[in-house]
């Protein structure tokens, strides 16, 4: 069973480059040598395991030029955010170097009749099933903790940015030695056999609602863990007390970095009536800020879709959400001859039933909608079967951190400022969003073997 993907520039639709999908006994010879290198390397000492990690960090950071190239390239990222998402990853690996030691310390309890100590021990090979839109990111953030542990990784990688998984894979070659990380080049009809092979002790999946629950299933049937990264449609919150220009400069940014591909960037705009035309004005002046364009050229903030499938989905949902009487309020002038671009637009009116209320808008769309109280806001927010993440802007910050913590249904939420991925802070999302949290201390738990050991004198 091969086949073949292609890798194709989506600023110019030119075919980049060919790959051959791994065959049965290419898939069999990894299965094979991760099993084999996980059990040496659970062995090994955690101070090892992290020299191994400093030097990864070291070799990426010199491969960081290529490799933000082969990002931008294959999946059209603005090439100054492909470089913010190298160097984020080498910050992820210079976090869990300095809090590893202490976080896979065993806990050491003492009891009247005996001691107790509490392990955090690998669980064996791992498979991680990793979008397109943070390539490197994404895959680390699984990867990195993981491996610390002792767990040794296998990815299937979206098969849209295969060149990018390739040259990462040599990097993680070089710094951890064979068998510990490998990319496997499949088609997701391969992914059940995988999820069913005993060696793979867990998954872990970042993508979209249907394939978590695909996962899930198949997952639960042969009695292996998941963690899954889903889908978000995420409210930010405009309260009547809002510094709006403040405001409308962090929802645009949240909105547009990387041209809208993101599950946990802003999407539905829920704005106090008072001050909704005002935010407005402010958002869209923010919009036309934003230069699309070549993903390679530095003044460039906005790239194309990464498929021409997504352009064509997103266009859907707008036209749809229109005919049910959404408003189109803003729209950039923007047309190229060729790639697969999509004008950022501002749209208004929307409301629940529409697709750019109820679906996931994956590119440089912002939905407004407009509140009359602090009830409906966050009605509005949870009303919604996503709960990845929000925002709130508001100068109370005591009245917005209670909305945040008692009443938004989400695993995250940013006040005043737009919500991101960081090293040190845990991840995840609630409803369809999903479940498990990566990063920070977090992130050791979610596939360890937590061990007792329950010790009593003779």
């Amino acid at each position: 069973m091969s086949g073949k993907f292609e890798s194709i520039n989506p600023a110019t639709e030119e075919v980049l480059e060919s790959f051959s999908e791994h065959s049965t006994v290419e898939v069999e010879a990894r299965l094979c040598k991760s099993l084999k290198a996980q059990k040496d390397w659970a062995r090994q000492s955690l101070e090892g395991r992290l020299e191994c990690l400093k030097n990864f960090g070291q070799e990426l950071g010199r491969a960081e030029q290529s490799l933000a190239r082969k990002l931008s390239l294959e999946m059209g990222k603005p090439i100054k955010q492909s470089q913010a998402e190298l160097e984020k990853s080498r910050r992820l690996c210079e976090y869990y170097l300095k809090i590893s030691e202490d976080a896979l310390a065993p806990r050491l309890l003492d009891f009247s009749s005996h001691k107790a100590e509490i392990h955090l021990r690998p669980l064996g090979p791992l498979l991680g099933i990793m979008p397109w839109n943070f390539p490197v990111w994404q895959v680390l953030r699984f990867s990195i903790p993981n491996l610390v542990l002792g767990n040794s990784i296998l990815v299937k990688h979206a098969e849209s940015v295969c060149g990018t998984a390739l040259l990462l894979e040599s990097i993680f070659l070089k710094s951890f030695g064979p068998g510990l990380y490998q990319s496997l080049i499949l088609g997701r009809e391969r992914i059940p056999e995988l999820i069913g092979d005993s060696r793979i002790r867990a998954v872990s999946l970042t993508g979209s609602g249907r394939a978590g629950s695909a996962v899930a299933k198949l997952a639960g049937e042969h009695l292996k863990k998941t963690l899954l990264e889903l889908g978000g449609s995420d409210p930010y919150l405009i309260l009547e007390d809002a510094e709006l220009k403040a405001a409308a400069k962090a929802c645009a940014m949240s909105r547009l970095t990387n041209t809208g591909q993101s599950c946990v960037s802003a999407k539905r705009f829920i704005i106090h009536e008072s001050v909704y035309e005002e935010f407005k004005s402010h958002l869209i002046e923010e919009f036309q800020n934003y230069k699309m364009g070549d993903p390679l050229d530095e003044s460039v903030n906005l790239g194309p879709l990464a498929r021409s499938d997504l352009r064509e989905q997103i266009q859907v949902q707008i036209e749809k959400s229109m005919g049910l009487g959404a408003k189109l309020v803003w729209a950039s002038d923007d047309r190229f001859d060729r790639g697969f671009f999509y004008p950022s637009k501002v749209i208004e009116n929307v409301r629940p039933g529409m697709p750019a209320f109820d679906d996931e808008v994956f590119g440089p769309v912002a939905s407004l909608i407009k509140a009359r109280s602090d009830s409906e806001v966050i009605e509005l927010a949870n009303q919604s079967k996503f709960g990845l993440g929000s925002a709130i802007f508001s100068r109370d910050i005591e009245r917005a951190k209670n909305l945040a913590r008692d009443e938004l249904e989400v695993g995250m939420v940013a006040i005043n400022d737009f919500l991101r991925s960081q090293p040190g802070l845990p991840f995840g999302g609630v409803k369809e969003s999903g479940f498990g949290r990566e990063l920070g201390q977090e992130a050791f738990a979610e596939f360890s073997n937590v061990k007792l050991l329950s010790i009593h004198s003779n």
